[in-house]
């Protein structure tokens, strides 16, 4: 039975999102998990949080994959394809060798690993990204990219309560190898979304102006560093939390299934159930009362962890905490997308984009980098603490942006 052509492409948009979606918790949650299953101390596992720099610097080599063609076989399925079919490979050999190294004893080499996994999975988003936004027509972008945002979700749904469920009852290596067997999901996405982007050629000139003119016409804003300041800040909060919380369940000795099926499976019913609520609300009080209320409200998920820590082993507390860190943490999330997409120039959205997404990656990886040594030496409800106090300063950031407005389209081109 043939397909519809919008079909095909949501399908695709979907498929995309779940290949998008599955490396990042091998990365980072899980394999948290593992280096604290295994002894290695929260000092350590807090600075090798900074493997997930990749993501905060993908905008530095984005540009490549827009001027530079992969010989021969560009003109063949496509450039976007082309270059899915160069990266996904690298990815899936990095992660099935990261599963084969034993942290304990080879830790430097599982780091390694780990990095090149993230930098391939950080150029993939890129590719996938691009692909979906070039494909796609201006009716099909609103609903492929609600498409791509749960396949991405899904993605990492598979990973954390799949990943962890193998590595319960087969080892960590089975677990690898199986997601990374599941990113085959994206050149499935790639067929059915097809491509017809052109291939531009390599130039210098042409790729120096892609860097730097977008940037060059974000920093001539006047309100440039309040912006960047506010992005950094109104997730960081959470952003170190977020960091620990995989060790945190191990250290109050929930098993991987309970986490699994917990935090993932029930996880991710509160997320979407708090992206809803963040977009009824963007919808009903506006971008900055959102951002407010749902930045208030995020403020308090560390709370939830804090009585954790004093129930300990808890089911029935570690939903509750669940229910309050996903929902809320993900109402600010949407209403901090949405603003994101609102302070780009129009004629820059990629590029703006992925620096304001970078920036906020920021504060997970830099600031993450020192949330086991704090943990090591202050104790977890002093770190819940800390993360609540640093979640407060960007609260009373948006009334100052909210004076400052949303730029307005520009009319001259650049």
């Amino acid at each position: 039975m043939r397909i519809p052509p919008l079909s095909r492409s949501m399908i695709g948009a979907l498929c995309l999102g779940v290949a998008s979606g599955l490396p990042l918790l091998m990365v980072l949650g899980n394999y948290a998990f593992w280096l604290a299953e295994v002894g290695i101390s929260y000092t350590q596992i807090g600075l090798l949080s900074c493997l997930g720099l990749p993501y905060s610097l993908k905008f530095i080599w984005a540009p490549f994959f827009d001027a530079t063609p992969v010989p021969w076989l560009s003109q063949k399925v496509g450039h976007r394809r082309a270059w899915l079919m160069v990266i996904q490979p690298l990815l899936i050999f990095s992660m099935v060798l990261m599963g084969q190294f034993n942290p304990v004893s080879q830790l430097t080499w599982s780091a390694l690993c780990a990095l090149a996994v993230a930098f391939f999975s950080a150029s993939q988003d890129i590719v996938i990204d691009a692909l979906r936004v070039e494909q796609l027509s201006e009716r099909e972008q609103g609903l492929g990219a609600a498409m791509a945002i749960n396949g991405y979700r899904l993605g990492t749904l598979l990973a954390g309560a799949l990943g962890l469920s193998i590595a319960h009852w087969w080892g960590w290596a089975y677990a690898y190898q199986f997601i990374a067997i599941l990113l085959f999901v994206g050149q499935a996405g790639a067929f059915w979304l097809g491509e017809n982007t052109p291939i531009n050629a390599n130039n210098d000139h042409r790729y120096s102006k892609k860097l730097w003119l977008p940037l060059k016409v974000f920093f001539q804003r006047r309100n440039w560093f309040w912006l960047l300041a506010f992005i950094v800040l109104y997730k960081l909060g959470h952003s170190i939390l977020d960091v620990m919380s995989t060790p945190f369940y191990e250290a109050m000795d929930f098993t991987k299934m309970e986490v699994a099926t917990i935090t993932k499976l029930y996880g991710f019913c509160a997320t979407v159930a708090g992206s809803l609520m963040g977009g009824w609300c963007v919808m009903r009080y506006g971008i900055f009362r959102t951002l407010f209320i749902s930045g208030i409200a995020q403020s308090f998920s560390p709370f939830s962890y804090w009585f954790l820590a004093q129930w300990g082993h808890s089911i029935s507390g570690l939903i509750l905490t669940i229910s309050v860190d996903h929902f809320f943490s993900q109402m600010a999330s949407i209403a901090l997308v949405a603003y994101l997409g609102l302070m780009c120039d129009k004629r820059f959205t990629a590029s703006h984009y992925a620096l304001f997404t970078s920036f906020a990656a920021f504060s997970r990886t830099i600031f993450g980098m020192f949330s086991g040594w704090f943990v090591e030496y202050q104790g977890w409800e002093n770190f819940f603490l800390v993360s609540f106090a640093l979640s407060l300063p960007a609260i009373l950031m948006i009334a100052q942006l909210r004076r400052q407005g949303i730029p307005q389209p520009a009319t001259q081109p650049a």
